[in-house]
């Protein structure tokens, strides 16, 4: 038997649990891509071309990408910018606790790749974290195959976050399916109507 409190707590925790999923899946303000995400990709572009020129992703370039993605996500949302510190946190975890300590990233693409993750919400930052994981396993896969080859890690980086770019579109697109489906009303049963007989004293022309 389940108290009449704990079901308005039950259904107030789902509620809330599923907004706050649903404004992180949500696709990005035009804010946001001007003052987040096309920043953050100009910084990979340049730290592709900073790495192909010297082989290394300088300090210079990771430490003022992150410091303006956290001070662009406090002014554009102040409410919110704890939620960024977590997407910090989540990275760092990953790929500091993880793929740089494994080798599978260097310094450099795993200062930039923690700086990248503070540019999405939790949620985001999360996928965007196991898009990386794979890309890195994928691209050591195959080495097997295709010999030894640098990793280009701004390169990696870079296709992995235009990925992540396209997860919320591509959630938005499930959801714009599933409603129009439940929009649809179900198909009327196509059954002939019955004829009936005319009253007594009534000749239709048509009995």
């Amino acid at each position: 038997m389940t108290f009449g409190w704990a079901a308005r707590l039950r259904d107030a925790w789902r509620n809330t649990a599923h907004g706050v999923v649903s404004r992180m899946l949500e696709a990005p303000t035009r804010a946001e891509w001007l003052f987040v995400y096309g920043p953050l990709t100009l910084a990979l572009i340049a730290a592709l071309a900073v790495e192909v020129a010297t082989a290394r992703i300088p300090n210079w370039l990771t430490v003022p990408t992150l410091a303006y993605l956290l001070g662009a996500r406090l002014v554009l949302g102040p409410a919110a910018a704890g939620w960024y510190v977590l997407s910090l946190v989540i990275g760092a975890v990953v790929v500091l606790g993880y793929l740089w300590r494994n080798a599978h990233l260097g310094g450099g693409g795993a200062k930039m790749a923690v700086a990248a993750s503070a540019a999405f919400p939790p949620l985001l930052a999360a996928l965007f974290a196991g898009l990386l994981i794979l890309a890195c396993f994928t691209f050591e896969w195959t080495q097997r195959w295709h010999g030894r080859r640098q990793m280009r890690g701004s390169l990696l980086l870079l296709v992995v976050t235009l990925a992540a770019f396209c997860i919320p579109d591509i959630v938005a697109g499930v959801r714009y399916v599933s409603e129009k489906r439940a929009a649809v009303p179900p198909p009327a049963n196509n059954v002939a109507p019955t004829r009936t007989a005319p009253a007594s004293g009534d000749h239709g022309e048509d009995w």
